[in-house]
């Protein structure tokens, strides 16, 4: 019974101090640095050979979680890694660069 207790009495301070270990702030770590002006973000238009094309191309960026990006993301934007050539999921437009279909980076 005792061992009981000491167990779940350490699995709490252990759960306790791990929990807070991964928080980070969004804004580089400075809660009271004034927010620096972000760039208009603009959107890469989708082929018309893609079917939601039309959904794609309406979709408006929100400026303001824009704003709240890392400087880095901001800076250098975003890198996505992708393997095409899974129709329908993702294919090559035409041109033979574009990566379109139902799931393209």
């Amino acid at each position: 019974m005792n061992t009981r207790i000491r167990t779940m009495l350490a699995a709490g301070a252990l759960l306790a101090a791990t929990a807070a270990c991964g928080a980070q702030s969004l804004d580089g770590g400075s809660a009271t640095a004034a927010p620096e002006a972000a760039p208009p973000v603009t959107l890469d238009p989708a082929s018309m050979e893609d079917k939601a094309a039309d959904v794609i191309n309406a979709i408006t960026p929100d400026q303001a979680l824009a704003a709240k990006a890392p400087a880095g993301v901001k800076s250098g934007g975003l890198k996505v890694v992708t393997s095409v050539g899974y129709p329908p999921m993702e294919v090559f437009a035409s041109d033979g660069k574009t990566a379109i279909g139902f799931d393209p980076p």
